[in-house]
C-alpha cells in the first residue's frame, strides 16, 4: 500500500506529536471508532484513547499511529 505524504503528517512519531490526535479503529462486531488520544504513559509506553462511543483503552504507539493515519485518510476524502 502506498501512502500519500501529503496526508500523513511526517511527525507523527513522537509522543508530543500524537497526544490530542484523533484517530480510528475498527472492532470486529462493533464497527468503527472514532477516539483522541489523550495521554502517554512512560512507564508503560502505552497510549490511552478514549473513544466517542466513552470506550478507553491504550494502545502502542503503533496502533495509535495506524489509527491517526486511518482518521487523516478518511477526513482527506
Amino acid at each position: 500500500m502506498v501512502r500519500d505524504p501529503s496526508i500523513v503528517s511526517p511527525s507523527l512519531t513522537g509522543v508530543t506529536d500524537l497526544v490530542g490526535k484523533r484517530m480510528m479503529k475498527t472492532f470486529a462486531g462493533h464497527g468503527t471508532f472514532v477516539g483522541e488520544v489523550v495521554s502517554y504513559d512512560k512507564e508503560s509506553g502505552y497510549f490511552h484513547v478514549t473513544y466517542e462511543d466513552g470506550d478507553k483503552e491504550d494502545l502502542s504507539r503503533a496502533a495509535v499511529q495506524g489509527g491517526v493515519r486511518r482518521f487523516q485518510q478518511a477526513q482527506a476524502k
